[in-house]
């Protein structure tokens, strides 16, 4: 019980943030499948949180990990690794606008740029 009480309290504070509104707002989506082929390697996933705006296409995913990394130079190389394929995927669909990559650590709810 306490467990889930702490994960309701987490995602309640992510979709409550107004630091992070623009996240859920209508002109993002929430796992958004993509397929294609990345450095001859088919991919096949779904990103978490996908945001388009006027000039911008942010790639957002959620990670769980305890403790979450405190800074980009902590990040699991894996993370970066699937960011930027789908970041590969999403320049092809999306050319002309900036993809920028984000993870959200849900576990400080606090959202990370990576050079991805």
């Amino acid at each position: 019980e306490k467990q889930r009480e702490k994960i309701v309290q987490e995602v309640y504070a992510l979709i409550t943030a107004p630091e992070f509104a623009p996240l859920f707002c209508s002109s993002s989506k929430a796992e958004v499948p993509i397929m294609g082929e990345v450095d001859g390697k088919i991919v096949s996933a779904q990103i978490d949180r996908l945001v388009v705006l006027e000039d911008e296409v942010w790639i957002v995913d959620f990670k769980t990990n305890r403790p979450a990394a405190q800074t980009p130079a902590d990040v699991q190389h894996i993370y970066i690794k699937q960011l930027s394929a789908y970041k590969a995927l999403l320049q092809r669909i999306y050319s002309g606008k900036i993809i920028k990559t984000f993870i959200l650590w849900t576990d400080t709810a606090q959202i990370m740029q990576i050079n991805a």
